[in-house]
């Protein structure tokens, strides 16, 4: 059984090294492709994730101060606000 052949891009049988550079092949285009497009997901996906944690802590943020002012003011925070612009 004869041993199984490795396919190798078409650069790397060229002759001229300098015809390498200058034309790339589809075969490394592709991988570029292809890696740009990972990376742009990875991207994404962090982007989302930043995003979720920044508006949890907003939201615990509004919470914790929706608790104060009804300790302090007897009344929730969008009240509170409210009531202050009118008082002024």
């Amino acid at each position: 059984m004869p041993a199984p052949r490795f396919l190798l891009p078409e650069s790397i049988y060229l002759k001229n090294p300098k015809q390498m550079l200058r034309y790339p092949t589809q075969s490394l285009m592709e991988t570029t492709r292809q890696f740009h497009g990972r990376l742009l997901v990875i991207l994404a996906v962090l982007c989302v994730n930043v995003l979720y944690v920044h508006i949890e802590y907003v939201s615990i943020f509004w919470r914790a101060l929706n608790l104060i002012n009804l300790i302090l003011l007897h009344q929730p925070t969008s009240l509170a606000c409210v009531s202050l612009y009118n008082t002024a």
